[in-house]
């Protein structure tokens, strides 16, 4: 059984002010790890792209991006 791994990429140009560019990481990270079953062994990276900061509902996106992720991870696990 393996371990999830995660890797943020969050940009200056995309995001200019530090505190929110740490707010998206903490976002991310707890999305993956309440989520994401554990022990599944996938490798994710996530890549902020440029007017993430016009959308402030970032947890219902993340929270989309995780189930997908988790439901294809499962139907290639069964």
């Amino acid at each position: 059984m393996e371990e999830n791994r995660l890797g943020i990429i969050v940009g200056k140009k995309h995001v200019y002010l530090s505190v929110e560019r740490n707010r998206l990481r903490r976002l991310i990270r707890e999305g993956f790890r309440t989520i994401l079953k554990p022990g599944l062994g996938i490798d994710l990276i996530v890549l902020v792209r440029p007017g993430i900061n016009k959308n402030k509902n970032h947890w219902l996106l993340l929270k989309n991006l995780f189930l997908l992720v988790n439901s294809e991870e499962l139907g290639n696990k069964l």
